[in-house]
């Protein structure tokens, strides 16, 4: 309304406006009253939420490190089984050479007995001792003796088919 509208009208006219606008304005400030509460509301929602989120993402940070962690060890824990199965593999190499060079010097023991029996017919016969009579770990100390008694010098080999 214009100025000149309002002067036109009553008293009564003029006090039931403002009356009219007052209830409008009671409204207005219980809206404004109801808005602000549900502000408040969805504000402490807010806080309520980052806070949880906060902790989700330290949790997620935590679990990160730890997954990293594992990764590491397990890293680590196949690397030294990479380690582990070449060192079995060096060490079955080593002892397939050692077996291949214990056979040979038996080969070459027992080639050289049958030579000796063959060599000296004359003598006293020789008793074959049973493989249970014979000592089961030989060192290498008793293998060359033995060699030197037999006269072997070491250097008759083995055929590679027999090996």
């Amino acid at each position: 309304m214009t100025s000149k509208e309002l002067r036109r009208l009553s008293r009564q006219e003029l006090l039931q406006l403002l009356l009219a606008l007052s209830e409008d304005f009671e409204e207005l400030k219980r809206s404004l009253s109801d808005t602000r509460e549900e502000l408040k509301d969805v504000m402490d929602t807010y806080e309520r939420l980052r806070k949880r989120l906060d902790r989700k993402d330290e949790k997620i940070h935590e679990l990160q490190d730890a997954l990293e962690a594992e990764r590491n060890r397990r890293s680590i824990e196949l690397s030294e089984v990479g380690n582990i199965a070449e060192a079995a593999l060096r060490l079955n190499k080593i002892f397939e050479t050692a077996q291949k060079a214990a056979d040979q010097y038996l080969y070459n023991v027992q080639t050289s007995l049958e030579e000796r029996k063959r060599l000296e017919p004359e003598a006293e016969p020789f008793e074959e001792e049973n493989d249970d009579d014979l000592p089961r770990k030989l060192t290498v100390k008793s293998l060359e003796e033995a060699s030197e008694e037999s006269g072997d010098s070491g250097g008759e080999k083995v055929p590679e088919e027999d090996i």
